[in-house]
């Protein structure tokens, strides 16, 4: 029984020994004949110890290999810096009415998209109701010129004296009713609307206020009531195309040479983690805050 081990053991060494060969081999016949460069094989004669060494590679490591003419190549120069988005200067607007008044009703709500023209509110302005006044006086006055020219045309032994007159007070009617025309078109009334009120001798009080631009309402302060002038804040509407944004980055003063006009750059926000923004140095401003550079 002993012996019987005793030989197993034989066995299993021998069987060990077999795979070192077999690995050693399989390494050496990977690397091609590199051994060759410092060790001269059997039955080949003796190499010249100055020769300079080689290496000889398999088609599948020269494969892996890609060999170009030497040059130069410029690496980018990335730089981060940290700052905030906002809407552009030239796309967001503070929409206030051009004349003061009490806000009469509210027709968007916010975050709903208008366009360009697109009423937002009305008021009731105390000069627009001066305006429309003043063009329903003119209108009369008018109308009583003509009569009284008609008049004075169709009576007999009339002197020139009083024809003239007569024309004369017309031509004056005609233009006060014109300049009190244009005065409410300032108002935003159109040519239809002047001649309702001419016609039906009534005013409209209501002046509507439009959106400038197409966007989105950002701000929205305009309950029915509330007293509005223009230039004095809030705004009763806020509108910005929200398509196109602005970073206004805060970059080192160190780094001020790294940055041209017109140069790529992309931006990352926090409400989109995944995602990547391009965009381009739009303007570079010529001051530096004092307290952090």
């Amino acid at each position: 029984m002993k012996d019987f081990e005793h030989i197993n053991k034989r066995i299993v060494a021998a069987v060990v020994t077999a795979a070192i060969v077999i690995a050693a081999g399989a390494f050496l016949s990977g690397c091609g004949h590199s051994a060759s460069a410092n060790t001269p094989r059997e039955n080949s004669p003796a190499t010249n110890s100055t020769a300079a060494p080689t290496v000889d590679l398999s088609p599948s490591q020269l494969n892996s290999i890609k060999i170009e003419t030497v040059g130069s190549y410029k690496f980018p120069v990335e730089k981060e810096a940290v700052g905030t988005i906002s809407f552009s200067d030239d796309l967001s607007v503070d929409v206030f009415p051009a004349y003061q008044g009490t806000i009469i009703k509210a027709f968007v709500e916010l975050g709903a998209r208008v366009q360009r023209d697109q009423p937002l509110y009305t008021i009731k302005s105390p000069d627009l109701i001066q305006a429309e006044s003043n063009l329903i006086g003119a209108a009369a006055t008018f109308d009583l010129t003509n009569k009284e020219l008609a008049r004075v045309d169709g009576l007999p032994g009339v002197s020139q004296r009083e024809k003239e007159q007569a024309i004369s007070d017309q031509q004056t009617a005609d233009g006060a009713l014109k300049a009190a025309r244009d005065a409410v078109l300032v108002f935003g009334k159109t040519q239809a609307e002047v001649d309702q009120m001419i016609a039906s001798r009534k005013i409209d009080p209501a002046l509507v206020v439009r959106s400038p631009i197409a966007g989105k309402v950002t701000a929205f302060n305009a309950p029915a009531g509330l007293l509005v002038q223009p230039g004095n804040p809030p705004a009763p509407y806020s509108v910005a195309n929200v398509t196109v944004k602005w970073m206004l980055a805060n970059v080192p003063e160190s780094d001020n040479a790294s940055f041209q006009l017109g140069q790529p750059v992309t931006v990352k926000v926090m409400a989109f983690p995944d995602r990547t923004f391009k965009g381009k140095v739009s303007k570079i401003y010529e001051t530096v805050d004092p307290n952090t550079h």
